[in-house]
């Protein structure tokens, strides 16, 4: 009597020990699957600024770009700037969140420099960026930083 006893025993042990590596592995493969969700995201943003630049080539353009807020062009041209900006600096957001502001890892999803090198100025114009939250902002300021030292931009 006693060994059909410890057979079901063992049997649900098996069982719950088995639907609990089963959860393991779905929420393992879960947060695996969004984090890519996430990065595709941010190549999504990405492929739109590229998209945008072959459209409206001055928005690439580094003369363009260095004199802004002080733009000698349309109004159009600022506003679609302005918002090309947006695009951009949700995408290094994004990336910045997706790596936990670890800098090796927002390089494999992003060019931060590239991009903060370019718009930088824009950067700037808005004081507050309060979109944005603090460790983020302190990000791009701390590269808008090195890249002055390294005089790679200009005031």
């Amino acid at each position: 009597m006693e060994l059909p006893l410890q057979a079901a025993a063992i049997s649900g042990i098996a069982a719950f020990a088995g639907a609990g590596v089963g959860a393991l592995v779905a929420t393992f493969i879960a947060k695996r699957n969004h984090r890519e969700q996430r990065i595709n995201f941010v190549y999504m943003l990405t492929l739109k600024m590229h998209e945008l630049s072959i459209t409206y080539p001055y928005l690439d353009d580094e003369a363009f770009c260095q004199s802004y807020p002080m733009l000698q062009s349309s109004d159009d041209h600022k506003s679609r700037y302005e918002s090309y900006c947006c695009i951009a600096f949700n995408a290094l957001d994004h990336a910045y969140h997706i790596a936990n502001g670890k800098q090796a890892k927002i390089n494999v999803i992003i060019n931060p420099e590239e991009l903060i090198r370019k718009h930088h100025r824009r950067w700037k114009a808005d004081r507050d960026n309060i979109q944005y939250d603090e460790p983020f902002r302190h990000y791009v300021d701390s590269i808008i930083d090195n890249l002055r030292k390294r005089g790679e931009i200009t005031p």
